[in-house]
C-alpha cells in the first residue's frame, strides 16, 4: 500500500511509474486501479535503467532490485527499514561504486511533510478509497488479522467513532484502576528447586574468617603488604572452612545465548557471531580456550539459548530454552515461566557436573551478542540509575549506535517496568536465557559452598540476579576483573564486591575469571607455605 501511495505520488509529478509487487492477490485487485492511473503493476520487469527507485517494504529482495535495476548516476530512496538479521551480498553493494548511485534516507516526516500529505490525501480522496479493503469496529480486529499478516490484504480502517474501546475507564477512573493493578501485584514466587536451593544456602563461616585474618597478619610480612591477595586468602579460608585452603579442582562455565534485542540495532555485531563463537569455543580456538589451558582451568560450554544447533562434543552441555529471547524493547524476553527454567537449568548444570568430584572454585562466563544491552537494563533497574548513565559501547558501537542503545533500553525500562527487587520479574521482562543460567549456576555453587568467579557486566548482572534471590551467596562471589563497561561498578557496589584486577579487558567469554582464578589459587598456596615469623625465626621489628 505504501508502494501505490508512493506511485500515486509520483505519478502527479509527471513520472513513468513501474510498481514490482510480489502478491498475485494484490496485482489481481489493483490492476484497475494501476491502469486508470497509467502505471505498470507487475510481478517482476525486465527494465532497466531506471532513474528513480524507491523501497516501500521491508524485503531484502526489493532492496536489491532498486539496486541493480536504476541507472547509472540513478537516485536510491531507501524509504523502508528491511527485515531484521537478512543478508545482502556484497557485490551487489558494489554496484552502488560501480553505478555511482545517489543513496537518499528517508524516515521520520516533519511538519512540512506531514501539510503536504493531508494536502495529497484531500486531493486524491477518491483514489484512496480504492486502497481501502473495509471499514471496521474494534471488536472486528481480531478477525481480520490472519489475512493482515498474510501481506495479501489492501488496508483495513478501524472505526472507533461509535464504539467504546475495550479496557479504558471512565475519566476519574483511571489513576485508581493503575493503584489496584499495582497493588494486586504480587512478586513471583520460586519454585520448589529454587526454593530447596536456596535455604541450603549459609553464610561463610565468620569465625574462620577471623582466625584466618590472624594467621595472615602474622606471616612474614608488613601487615597488609600483599594487598588483595590476602583478602582472597582470607575469604577462601572462610569458605572452606580451613585456615589452610586449597584449590585442587578448577572450573570455567561460559554460558551463551541469543537476544531479540539485537534487532533494534544495540550491538556493532550481528547476531549470528554467538553461533560462530560457541563453534569457536568448541574447536579450542577462543580467548577463554588458551586462558584456560594457561590455569588448567577445565573448560564447559552451556547452549542455554543460541539460534542454531551444534554437534555433540565433549565440552558442550546442551540446556537450551528457546532459539534466543524475544525482543525486549517490544515484549518480555522470556517470560516468568522460561525465566524459572533457565534459572533451574544453570543450577543443574553445576550440580550435574560437581559430581562426584566437586570443584573448589568456579568460573562464570559467557556469550551472547546482545547481551550488554540487557545487563545494563538489568543493572539500571536495580539501582534505579539511569540507562544514560550506566550504558556502555558493549561489542563496540560508534556514537550514535550508543544513543540508540541507551535509547532502547529507557524505553524497554518504561513499557516493562520491571520489579527491582524480583530477579524472576527481572529476567522474565529484560533479561537472557545465559543471564538465568549463570544466576542458576551461581546459587547451585554456593549451596555446595564452592567460590565463584564472576568475570565482566554480564556475569556481574547475573550475580546481581542471584544476590536478589539470595543475599547469602556474596560471601561466595569474587568479582574476577574490572569491566571497562561502567554498569558493572553499580552491581559491584550493590553486592559489595570490588574487582580482583584491572587489565582495560572487554572480551567477556570468563577471560577475566579465569586469571582471577589463577590469583586465587596463589593465595591460597600463600596461607598455606607462607612462613609465620615465628616460624622463621623473624623478629616483628625488621617488617614493620
Amino acid at each position: 500500500m505504501v508502494g501505490m501511495l508512493a506511485a500515486l505520488l509520483c505519478r502527479e509529478r509527471n513520472c513513468k511509474i513501474t510498481v514490482v509487487e510480489r502478491s498475485q492477490e494484490k496485482i489481481s485487485r489493483l490492476d484497475t486501479f494501476a491502469k486508470e492511473h497509467d502505471f505498470t503493476l507487475c510481478k517482476d520487469t525486465v527494465a532497466s535503467d531506471f532513474d528513480l527507485a524507491l523501497n516501500c517494504c521491508d524485503s531484502h529482495i526489493a532492496f536489491s532490485l532498486c539496486i541493480t535495476k536504476l541507472r547509472k548516476g540513478g537516485r536510491f530512496i531507501y524509504f523502508s527499514g528491511l527485515e531484521k538479521n537478512e543478508e545482502i551480498e556484497t557485490n551487489l553493494l558494489n554496484l552502488i561504486h560501480y553505478k555511482e548511485l545517489e543513496i537518499h534516507g528517508a524516515y521520520g516526516p516533519g511538519r512540512k511533510h506531514m501539510e503536504e500529505a493531508v494536502s495529497f490525501c484531500h486531493r486524491r480522496q477518491d483514489n484512496l478509497e480504492m486502497l481501502i479493503e473495509k471499514c471496521i469496529g474494534p471488536e472486528d480486529v481480531e478477525g481480520v488479522l490472519d489475512h493482515v499478516l498474510s501481506g495479501n490484504g489492501l488496508k483495513y480502517i478501524i472505526d472507533w467513532s461509535q464504539k467504546k474501546i475495550p479496557g479504558t475507564a471512565e475519566p476519574g477512573a483511571k489513576k485508581e484502576a493503575e493503584n489496584n493493578h499495582r497493588a494486586a501485584q504480587k512478586p513471583v514466587s520460586l519454585s520448589p528447586f529454587l526454593q530447596d536451593l536456596t535455604e541450603t544456602i549459609q553464610p561463610a563461616s565468620t569465625a574462620v574468617r577471623d582466625q584466618a585474618q590472624k594467621k595472615v597478619d602474622l606471616k612474614t610480612k608488613p601487615l597488609g603488604a600483599l594487598g588483595t591477595i590476602e583478602k582472597l586468602a582470607v575469604q577462601l579460608a572462610a569458605i572452606q572452612h580451613d585456615l589452610n585452603p586449597e584449590i585442587n579442582r578448577k572450573k570455567m562455565f561460559v554460558f551463551a545465548g541469543d537476544h531479540g534485542v539485537v534487532e533494534e540495532g544495540v550491538s556493532a555485531f550481528p547476531a549470528k557471531v554467538t553461533v560462530q563463537m560457541v563453534e569457536n569455543f568448541l574447536a579450542g580456538g577462543a580467548a577463554i580456550n588458551a586462558f584456560c589451558r594457561q590455569f588448567a582451568i577445565e573448560l564447559s560450554v552451556v547452549d542455554m539459548g543460541v539460534n542454531g544447533d551444534f554437534d555433540d562434543h565433549l565440552m558442550l552441555i546442551k540446556k537450551k530454552i528457546a532459539r534466543g529471547t524475544d525482543n525486549f524493547a517490544v515484549q518480555p524476553a522470556m517470560g516468568n515461566g522460561r525465566a524459572i527454567e533457565a534459572i533451574e537449568s544453570g543450577a543443574a548444570v553445576f550440580l550435574e557436573r560437581n559430581n562426584p568430584v566437586p570443584c573448589d572454585i568456579v568460573g562464570m562466563g559467557e556469550m551472547g551478542i546482545g547481551n550488554t544491552t540487557s545487563a545494563t537494563a538489568i543493572i539500571s533497574a536495580v539501582s534505579g540509575l539511569s540507562p544514560a548513565r550506566l550504558t556502555g559501547r558493549g561489542t563496540g558501537v560508534d556514537n550514535s549506535g550508543l544513543e540508540r542503545k541507551i535509547e532502547v533500553i529507557e524505553k524497554s525500562l518504561t513499557l516493562h517496568k520491571p520489579d527491582p527487587t524480583d530477579a524472576i520479574d527481572l529476567l522474565a521482562k529484560i533479561g537472557g536465557f545465559e543471564l538465568g543460567g549463570i544466576c542458576g549456576a551461581v546459587l547451585a555453587a554456593a549451596s555446595q559452598q564452592c567460590c565463584v568467579v564472576l568475570d565482566g557486566v554480564i556475569s556481574t548482572a547475573a550475580g546481581l540476579l542471584a544476590y536478589l534471590i539470595c543475599p547469602a551467596i556474596g560471601d561466595y562471589l569474587i568479582a574476577g576483573h574490572k569491566s571497562v563497561e561502567i554498569s558493572q561498578k553499580t552491581a559491584l557496589e550493590i553486592m559489595g564486591l570490588e574487582p580482583v584486577i584491572d587489565l582495560d579487558m572487554r572480551l567477556g567469554e570468563g577471560t577475566g575469571a579465569a586469571i582471577t582464578i589463577d590469583l586465587v589459587e596463589l593465595s591460597c598456596r600463600m596461607m598455606r607455605e607462607m612462613a609465620s615469623f615465628d616460624d622463621a625465626g623473624v623478629s616483628t621489628a625488621v617488617t614493620q
